[in-house]
């Protein structure tokens, strides 16, 4: 499947480039106002439809710093020009007469948090991951037709691992697919069933428990007596014997146990059925050896001949009762089925394992076969079996695929089979959170899903970045057009202003020669946050230089992404029109829709003409 995702639909991708400008001159612009200087970020991503001029400006600038590490203001000329300057840059202070400190200050600087954008959900395809891998098959021909026809096969049973497609983070379990980030989560699975070049008379079926036969030999063991038949309960009391013991049933380990989160768990169900391939018996009765000595004590074995008459000496399947030809012991952890002795209780030849038989001679078979010789199993008191193999059908808790072909090619098809899943995966991040300078690691925020293991959400980064800010002055913001390097760098940017701050506020008192410009360095390392003219009726002019930290006031904060147009799931009929020839896409003339271009999402085998349910995701709503 190598370009299958690739021609999906025929789609193509679009690359934006991303956006551009910078927001904070578009609205300049737009108000008219001349302004020189270059700066400001695009705010991608974010509705500025909603904002104010003011705050849409300062996010752009902000922003700016974010990307390029330059901190940039606006100031404003007696002409009315509108400046966007780089803080810190220039001078002009000069002609100082005196100079005092306005305040002193000294405040714990705790930090800088800084929360980006959350990037919007992703949708990706996994790799195509084999199904069947260690699966087992049976043929099945003999449960369900009474064909033993060599190379003959109309049934056959595939059995699986469960490949646990309900994966979680850190869920503890062998997954198909193993989600390893808490951010990842499984939409569903497109699935891959390619079963060979087969017509349309081949059946293909998927079920959550199998029914299966293991073979049990040709032996039936010691036979158990069954009680005598009454009217009346009371006289079943001390009658028969007790089922102990009998013929294993032995299942594959990998077909049996299973392992999650460390404990074992049993795929056995029940044992559903036994079936006995062999000839039938017409009729089976007992002779005496010496009918003299018979009239003296009671049959048995040693005294009695088994003889038998054979009508159709073909193999055949008989299905047996259950509490009537055999039970299931189920107390020794391997299933036993102890086998029953139906035969008439008054004359005993000897049945079971390597019994003798005469053929009566008025049958064809015994004229040229006089005698008999195995496993000869009494179905009544008058019939019988003679036993080539025994089956036993193991109902199992597990995934399977049954084939049917009536021609019966089903081990062909079966050997061929290519059944194969590919999750579709969303990934839905968090947004990126910084604390001075470095990111938080936000994975540790999210619980699991083992329950046999334990979290401590008290001492994650983000709860522990929380605490250290509460201790002391510190400064969080949020601006959702920022991904996570421009979000660790902004906060790096803050806390580096932050923590020059020297918490000292000097007023410079200078002359008429003074020049000085809002935003630029000041004589004692600061930044000029403000200059005030004055002058006196005597003529005397002076100008007022007030130099500070470079952070004075809040920054804005925006919390707002992308605004989403609102979507639908729709789900209708259709019917499929065409094959893309990967057995995984197919085109659907959608009911009341059109034609759509559809992925597999069910374990089916999909053929041009069949009626199936769509879902389309993401459908725009108008309004």
């Amino acid at each position: 499947m190598p370009a299958f995702w690739a021609s999906l639909g025929s789609g193509r991708f679009v690359d934006t480039g991303g956006a551009t400008g910078s927001v904070a001159e578009d609205v300049l612009r737009t108000f008219g106002l001349k302004y020189t200087g270059t700066g400001g970020g695009p705010l991608s991503g974010i509705d500025i439809k909603h904002l104010d001029a003011l705050t849409a400006i300062r996010l752009s600038l902000l922003e700016d710093l974010a990307y390029s590490g330059r901190h940039k203001e606006l100031v404003v000329d007696g002409d009315g020009t509108v400046k966007i300057k780089d803080v810190g840059s220039g001078g002009g202070v000069s002609d100082i007469y005196y100079s005092m400190q306005s305040y002193d200050y000294i405040t714990r600087r705790a930090g800088v948090m800084v929360t980006g954008a959350k990037p919007l959900p992703s949708r990706r395809m996994g790799q195509w991951l084999n199904v069947l891998q260690g699966a087992i098959g049976f043929d099945a021909t003999n449960m369900v037709s009474n064909c033993l026809r060599d190379n003959f096969s109309q049934y056959y049973v595939i059995v699986y691992d469960d490949p646990h497609l309900n994966s979680t983070y850190a869920d503890g379990i062998d997954n198909l697919y193993e989600v390893t980030s808490p951010f990842e989560s499984i939409i569903g699975y497109a699935h891959h069933i390619d079963p060979g070049p087969v017509n349309d008379d081949v059946t293909i079926t998927f079920g959550k428990q199998a029914s299966v036969p293991i073979e049990l030999g040709n032996q039936v063991g010691e036979l158990a007596t069954p009680p005598s038949t009454s009217d009346i309960a009371d006289c079943y009391v001390n009658l028969g014997e007790a089922a102990e013991g009998g013929i294993p049933v032995n299942l594959p380990s990998a077909l049996r146990f299973t392992s999650n989160r460390g404990i074992t768990y049993d795929k056995f169900i029940k044992v559903s059925a036994v079936f006995m391939i062999g000839i039938d018996l017409a009729m089976c009765y007992g002779v005496p050896k010496n009918y003299t000595e018979a009239l003296r004590g009671e049959s048995t074995p040693k005294n009695t001949d088994l003889w038998v008459s054979i009508e159709n000496p073909v193999m055949s399947v008989v299905r047996l009762n259950a509490g009537v030809h055999y039970v299931v012991n189920y107390d020794t952890g391997v299933p036993m089925i102890k086998f029953a002795d139906r035969s008439n209780p008054m004359i005993n030849p000897k049945f079971g394992d390597n019994a003798k038989a005469y053929v009566t001679n008025t049958c064809l078979f015994g004229k040229t076969n006089p005698t008999i010789e195995g496993t000869i199993f009494p179905t009544d008191a008058y019939r019988g079996v003679w036993v080539y193999q025994i089956y036993a059908v193991v109902d199992l808790d597990t995934p399977c695929i049954t084939i049917f072909d009536p021609k019966g090619h089903a081990v062909d098809i079966a050997q061929n089979i290519v059944y194969e899943m590919s999750p579709i995966l969303l990934t839905s991040e968090p947004a990126p959170v910084a604390v001075n300078g470095n990111l938080l690691d936000m994975s540790d925020q999210y619980a699991d899903h083992d329950p046999t293991t334990v979290q401590d959400f008290t001492h994650t980064e983000y709860e522990q970045a929380l605490d250290y800010l509460d201790g002391g002055a510190g400064l969080s913001l949020s601006l959702s057009s920022l991904d996570s390097n421009a979000t660790a760098r902004l906060s790096d940017e803050l806390w580096r202003l932050f923590s020059n701050d020297r918490g000292v506020s000097t007023t410079y008192v200078c002359g008429p020669d003074c020049n000085p410009e809002v935003g630029a360095s000041g004589p004692g390392g600061g930044i000029i946050n403000e200059v005030t003219y004055s002058y006196s009726d005597s003529g005397s002019y002076t100008v007022s230089v007030t130099e500070g930290p470079e952070l004075v006031g809040g920054f804005p904060s925006i919390t707002s992404g992308v605004h989403v147009k609102m979507t639908e799931e729709v789900s209708a009929g259709g019917v499929v029109i065409q094959d893309e020839g990967n057995n995984c896409m197919f085109k659907v003339l959608v009911d009341g829709i059109g034609v759509r271009t559809a992925i597999n999402m069910c374990p089916n085998v999909i053929r041009v003409g069949d009626r199936v349910t769509v879902s389309i995701h993401n459908n725009p709503v108008e309004g």
